[in-house]
Order: structure tokens, then C-alpha cells, then sequence
């Protein structure tokens, strides 16, 4: 395994063990993620209208 630490846990009858990923940042983080080529879509958002609810 590539990390230095896991955590081991019971599933049913199978033992698992799942490394520990060290805390990144989110900078890290969206720094490996595909940047997206979409445009995304103009949404209306009026004000809102006045309402009497006494």
C-alpha cells in the first residue's frame, strides 16, 4: 500500500483496510481536477415581491 497508515474495519465476514489519505487543501484538490468546457446557463433570479402573511 502507498500510505503509512490505515484504517482496518469489519464487513461481514471480510476484513478491510483502507489507506489514510493526508488532509490536502482544497486548492490541491481542484488543482487535479479536469477543467470544465461548458458553459452554464443564464438563470432568472427577479426579486423578491412583497407579501403580507399577517
Amino acid at each position: 500500500m502507498a500510505a503509512d497508515e490505515v484504517i482496518i474495519f469489519r464487513d461481514d465476514d471480510r476484513l478491510v483496510l483502507e489507506p489514510v489519505s493526508r488532509n490536502r487543501s482544497l486548492r490541491e484538490v481542484l488543482s487535479e481536477l479536469p477543467s470544465l468546457d461548458e458553459r452554464l446557463p443564464t438563470i432568472a433570479d427577479p426579486p423578491v415581491e412583497p407579501e403580507d402573511i399577517f
